[in-house]
């Protein structure tokens, strides 16, 4: 699908920005920090991805992921510091009377959200739209 949009994965893989080297200390700086994340925490849409590309980030390519979610999970409660996660894919699921599943534009859609700009998958695009 990424590949689709144009997205050239060997030259990224070639020519990237190491997001480790790039963002990492600044992310961990960023968590410690008692406003880091403010009192909202994080809002994801079915955001494991998001969570282990955060993890990536902050440890570098060479660190391996925990094998098991329960493992992963702890890893990540620490680096947020028992911060909330506000998943909103798993909230809408929930909704009662609702037939909220399916995927963030399935939702939007039936929500009567539109989205605001750029595609689909496309970070800044999807982030808007998850908030709105």
């Amino acid at each position: 699908m990424l590949r689709a949009k144009g997205v050239d994965f060997c030259r990224a893989a070639r020519d990237g920005v190491d997001s480790a080297a790039a963002f990492g200390p600044r992310l961990r700086k960023w968590l410690r920090a008692k406003a880091g994340l403010g009192r909202a925490g994080l809002v994801t849409f079915s955001g494991g991805y998001d969570m282990a590309y955060l993890v990536k980030a902050m440890f570098g390519a060479g660190y391996k992921l925990p094998a098991t979610a329960m493992e992963f999970e702890a890893v990540a409660g620490a680096l947020l510091r028992r911060r909330r996660v506000f998943n909103v894919k798993e909230m809408a699921r929930r909704c009662p009377g609702a037939d909220l599943r399916g995927g963030l534009d399935c939702v939007a859609a039936k929500l009567g959200v539109a989205r605001a700009v750029g595609e689909a998958h496309q970070a800044g695009s999807d982030n808007l739209l998850t908030v709105i």
